[in-house]
């Protein structure tokens, strides 16, 4: 999670730091600008091939700067009227970080995350949260949205996994299904 720097003075890293963790996720809060996290981050991907991926003007290639300083990336400063960055990277590319075979792919930015690749009844498996109750429905094709016995809501309703994390599920398999009634892009026949 980059740009933690820019939080407001006294706010907190938002709930959802503490939501991708419980669900499994390794997160580090880093700030480009003050070098604030980097080095956890920098220890955690040694000897590894790590791929930074985001939105455009979240700060990958600034990150990748601050491993590897002398390739004098371009960046652009945060702008517009909304204070976001900028879209400045137009090819993915490979970079070694050292001889300890640490190398980072800095990847262009996207405006939009597609679901297309996934069917609804597919999207419970994105959830590595979800994986452990998966079969334990009182229905084999339990879809986790309105379904009685639904071991993932019961977990949500006696707090063992975020509600956070199961309306953001709720959100995509609306978005996928919406996608298969209007025979969209990737839309299931």
């Amino acid at each position: 999670m980059n740009k933690t720097d820019l939080l407001p003075e006294g706010e907190d890293l938002p709930r959802a730091l503490e939501d991708y963790r419980s669900a499994g996720y390794r997160v580090f809060p880093v700030s480009c600008s003050s070098g604030e996290g980097v080095e956890a981050l920098r220890t955690a991907i040694d000897s590894k091939t790590v791929v930074i991926a985001g939105h455009s003007g979240v700060g990958k290639t600034s990150l990748v700067r601050r491993f590897a300083p002398q390739l004098e990336l371009r960046v652009a400063p945060l702008g517009g009227a909304k204070g976001r960055g900028r879209h400045t990277t137009v090819a993915a590319r490979l970079i070694a970080l050292d001889e300890a075979e640490t190398f980072l792919v800095d990847t262009p930015g996207f405006r939009v995350f597609s679901l297309a690749h996934i069917p609804p009844d597919s999207l419970q498996e994105c959830f590595p949260e979800f994986r452990h109750l998966l079969g334990h429905c009182r229905f084999r094709d339990c879809v986790h949205v309105s379904e009685p016995g639904c071991a993932i809501r019961d977990s949500v309703e006696n707090g063992s996994l975020p509600a956070a994390r199961y309306e953001a599920y709720l959100s995509l398999y609306e978005e996928i299904v919406g996608r298969s009634r209007r025979g969209g892009p990737g839309a299931a026949r």
